[in-house]
């Protein structure tokens, strides 16, 4: 799996995850299943009679999309950020940062300003001593109304300024000496977070663009709207009611203000609204290409009635009717976990597929361990809770390796191979735990599971190296005809419908 893939916003990209249930403790997987997008639909079901539906009303009801124009920003948020440890780095120490609870917080995710969500900010610890250090870089992306492009759309190339912080704990505001990546000096800010509010969110002032407030991109209705493109299958169990809500939110997080009162009154109580723009002056280009999609598709769904959208392959989809899929607890929401399926296996449900598979979550271990190897001890490491297997991680101080490879990992009972590949480490933030990863980032996974995987019909797979890429060259997942051999499928960044069943399977990376 690749390490860079799973983080929002690129240090030296790195994350997004696999789709699910949050987990915020790094490798060991988090058995708390959390509410999403999927369950609130339920939920949804559940509005106020009086909410009636306009669906005729524009922009509120939606501008006509229109493809072809693809205004990327270039990184996909994620939470769990890892930055490369430096090699002098002192691995039996807890870092100074963790000493302050906060700055976990600050680290674990990117930050989107109110009003323009296309400005954004993401932490990562100063300097290559990344285990002694207690500062912090602030890296702001702004857009610069300019686009990049490949064979898998276009993207916004962004600007980026830097400052750096040095936390002090129980301090949550200091002032930034901001300066571009060429070393230009930029004017100053004051940056002020605060985390002990709900929702969290971080405060910049000064005379300059980036002023203004950042919040986590949970605080949206539905985040990956602004991320990628989304799917009917993901979508069509919405009550007309939140599809209303969520189309016209796409507007709402650029800065629209609205003629209607129903939306005004809705927005307006949501902390990150700053609805700056009159309806005559709102430009559709500020909209990524991937936005405008998904405002046509929520737009479809809401012009059909609800008894003939909710229907996978013609089928009636009735999320009651499911059962929680076995492996559910270990799904890890914006967190990379690994999934691998055999398509050749499939076996037909209904509005659902089971194949046969395994998922991985990141293999970690702590500072200690990290310290003891470091001093010349071998560690074995669990590769396959399923199966039991281990590996065996040391140095190759005394053994007859490249000098290059300081690290040596092997499975337990062979010889390491004449030239292995080079391990090291990144830090995950919020853990405080090491992940391992091999060359070309490719982080090196624990299997956790082995059994049933269920996808829904119409689900969709894509790789690139960033979301809104393999987003849009996703296509439909379809199964081989018996007799053709085994055909395989990766993902380490997914999507499901909040019981398992997986609606997007996406693999990210270089």
């Amino acid at each position: 799996m690749k390490r860079k893939v799973l983080t929002g916003i690129e240090i030296a990209l790195s994350m997004v995850c696999i789709c699910a249930c949050q987990n915020r403790g790094g490798g060991e997987v988090n058995t708390e299943i959390t509410t999403t997008a999927a369950e609130e639909i339920i939920s949804s079901r559940e509005m106020e009679a009086g909410e009636n539906m306009e669906a005729s009303q524009d922009v509120e009801s939606g501008p006509d999309a229109e493809a072809g124009q693809n205004t990327e920003n270039g990184h996909d948020a994620g939470a769990g950020q890892n930055v490369e440890t430096g090699q002098d780095a002192e691995a039996g120490q807890n870092t100074n940062f963790s000493q302050a609870g906060e700055a976990k917080s600050l680290l674990a995710q990117s930050w989107y300003k109110a009003g323009d969500i296309d400005t954004t900010l993401f932490f990562y610890i100063s300097g290559t001593n990344q285990v002694n250090s207690d500062k912090l870089t602030c890296c702001f992306e702004i857009p610069t109304g300019q686009q990049g492009a490949d064979s898998a759309g276009e993207w916004d190339i962004k600007d980026t300024e830097y400052g750096e912080i040095q936390i002090v704990p129980g301090e949550a505001s200091y002032t930034l000496a901001m300066h571009t990546e060429d070393d230009v000096r930029q004017p100053d800010y004051q940056l002020r977070y605060v985390l002990d509010e709900s929702p969290e969110h971080i405060a910049v002032s000064g005379d300059g663009p980036l002023s203004g407030e950042y919040y986590s991109i949970d605080v949206y209705r539905e985040p990956d709207v602004f991320r990628r493109y989304m799917t009917e299958a993901e979508l069509c169990l919405w009550s007309e009611a939140d599809l209303y809500y969520l189309r016209n939110e796409v507007y709402a997080v650029h800065g629209r203000q609205f003629d209607s009162d129903r939306l005004r009154r809705h927005f307006d109580s949501k902390p990150w609204y700053r609805g700056e723009i009159a309806p005559e002056d709102f430009q559709e280009d500020v909209l990524s290409d991937w936005e405008k999609q998904n405002v046509a598709l929520i737009r479809k769904l809401e012009d059909t009635p609800y008894t003939e959208r909710a229907k996978l392959d013609g089928i009636p989809y009735d999320m009651n009717q499911l059962e929680p899929a076995p492996y559910l607890k270990l799904l890890q929401d914006d967190r990379e976990t690994g999934l691998h399926m055999n398509l050749t296996t499939a076996k037909d449900m209904g509005i659902y597929t089971v194949v046969q598979g395994d998922i991985s979550v990141p293999l970690t271990i702590t500072p200690s361990q990290l310290s003891a190897v470091r001093q010349g001890e071998a560690l074995e490491l669990v590769m396959n809770q399923v199966t039991g297997e281990t590996w065996i991680l040391t140095t190759r101080a005394g053994q007859e390796y490249p000098a290059e490879r300081e690290y040596l990992f092997y499975r337990k009972g062979t010889k390491p191979e004449p030239y292995p590949c080079d391990v090291n480490f990144s830090m995950d933030y919020e853990s405080g735990l090491y992940r391992l990863w091999q060359l070309s980032d490719d982080t090196i996974m624990k299997v956790v599971y082995e059994g049933e995987i269920y996808l829904l019909k119409g689900a969709v797979s894509g790789a690139y190296a960033s979301l809104s890429s393999a987003s849009h060259i996703q296509k439909e997942i379809t199964f081989p005809e018996p007799g053709q051999g085994d055909v395989e499928l990766y993902g380490n960044y997914l999507r499901h419908n909040g019981l398992g069943y997986f609606t997007a399977v996406y693999y990210l990376g270089d």
